[in-house]
C-alpha cells in the first residue's frame, strides 16, 4: 500500500525497469484503456534511458489476426480486458497475437506483471469475465423474435409486471407450427430457452439503460452508427470495441433504429483470476487502500502473494 500521490506510477516504473533488465517481458495493468495509453507515452523516456522499450496494447483499429507489434516491447501497458482478449485471440482463435517470432515459435512470456489498484483488479473484479463471441450460421432466423420481443415490450408501460405473460405468449408463437413465423426446427429448443433473458433484456433496454451514462451512440470507420457500451460502474470508459451478449445490443439498437446486427454465440472466456494465475508468483501490485485483514488474507489465498503496508 502506496498512498495516493506519494508515488506509485513511479515505483511502478523502477519495478518494471528492475524486471525488464532482468531479461523479463513485463506487463502492467492499468485500470483502464485510456491510463494505459497516457502511461505508456508519459513514461516513455524513462524507459529510453536504460535502453528499454514501451508500447499499449489497446486495438486503435478492429484487429483481424497476426502478431500485435505492441507486444515486441519489453514494456507492456494495458487494462486486464485487453489482455484478457489478446489471450483469447492467441489461444482459442489462433491468430498468433502474442507471436513474437512464428518461424521460431517465440511467444510473450508470462514472467512478470505489475497491477496498478490491485485491490480493485484482484479483488472487486476478481470475477469479471473477457468473453470472444463468433457469429454462427442461419442466426439471421432470430431477427425476427428479437423484433417481437421488443414490440410486445416497447407497448407497455410497465413491462416488467407482464413479463411473465409475454414469456409465456412467445414461447407458444415459436412452437406454434401454425404460426407465421417460421424458424429451423434445430433452433427452437435455443430459442425457447432463450426467450426469458431475452426478455429480461429487453425490458432492461427500455427502462433501466440510458444514453450518455450506460451507453453512447457513435459512428465507426464506415460511419455506421454503433452502441458503444461505458464502464459506468468502474472507469467510465467508452468500449468501442464490447458488445453486450443476449440480446441486450440488438435491443438498443432496435431502440434507436439502428441496423441490428445479429445475435453472437460466446465460444470462449477468461476471468481476471484465470490472467493473473498464469504468471505464478511473479504478480506485483500497488495501491492506495489494501483494505481488510480479510482481504489480505483473500490475496494470499488466491494468489499466493504477500501484503505490506509503506508508512506515509
Amino acid at each position: 500500500q502506496i498512498l495516493t500521490g506519494e508515488g506509485k506510477s513511479t515505483v511502478v516504473s523502477i519495478l518494471a525497469v528492475i524486471k525488464a533488465l532482468q531479461d523479463q517481458h513485463v506487463d502492467i495493468i492499468t485500470s483502464s484503456i485510456t491510463l494505459s495509453k497516457r502511461d505508456s507515452h508519459e513514461r516513455k523516456g524513462f524507459y529510453d534511458y536504460f535502453n528499454i522499450t514501451v508500447a499499449h496494447n489497446n486495438d486503435e483499429t478492429n484487429y483481424t489476426s497476426g502478431p500485435k507489434l505492441c507486444y515486441q516491447a519489453d514494456i507492456v501497458y494495458g487494462n486486464s480486458s485487453q489482455f484478457q482478449f489478446d489471450l483469447l485471440r492467441h489461444e482459442f482463435s489462433l491468430l498468433n497475437t502474442r507471436t513474437l517470432d512464428k518461424d521460431k515459435g517465440l511467444i510473450r512470456r508470462f514472467d512478470a506483471v505489475i497491477i496498478d489498484e490491485v485491490d480493485s483488479m484482484l479483488i472487486d473484479e476478481n470475477n469479471t469475465l473477457a468473453r470472444l463471441a463468433d457469429q454462427l450460421p442461419g442466426m439471421e432466423w432470430l431477427n425476427p423474435v428479437l423484433y417481437g420481443i421488443w414490440s410486445c415490450i416497447d407497448s407497455e408501460k410497465e413491462p416488467s409486471v407482464k413479463r411473465d405473460q409475454i414469456i409465456d405468449n412467445m414461447r407458444k408463437l415459436v412452437s406454434d407450427p401454425k404460426s407465421d413465423l417460421k424458424l429451423p426446427q434445430h433452433l427452437k429448443r435455443f430459442i425457447d430457452e432463450s426467450i426469458p433473458i431475452w426478455i429480461d433484456h429487453a425490458i432492461l433496454a427500455k427502462v433501466e439503460y440510458r444514453l450518455d451514462h450506460h451507453y453512447m451512440i457513435k459512428s465507426d470507420e464506415t460511419r455506421t452508427k454503433r452502441i458503444m457500451p461505458i464502464d459506468f460502474s468502474n472507469t467510465g470508459v467508452v468500449q468501442p470495441c464490447t458488445t453486450w451478449s443476449d440480446g441486450l445490443h440488438q435491443f438498443l439498437q432496435i431502440k434507436h433504429g439502428l441496423k441490428m446486427t445479429e445475435l453472437t454465440v460466446t465460444t470462449n472466456y477468461l476471468s481476471n483470476i484465470g490472467l493473473f494465475v498464469r504468471y505464478g508468483k511473479n504478480i506485483f501490485g500497488l495501491t492506495g487502500t489494501i483494505g481488510s485483514k480479510d482481504t489480505q488474507n483473500l490475496l494470499d489465498r488466491i494468489y499466493h502473494v504477500d501484503t505490506i503496508i509503506i508508512p506515509p
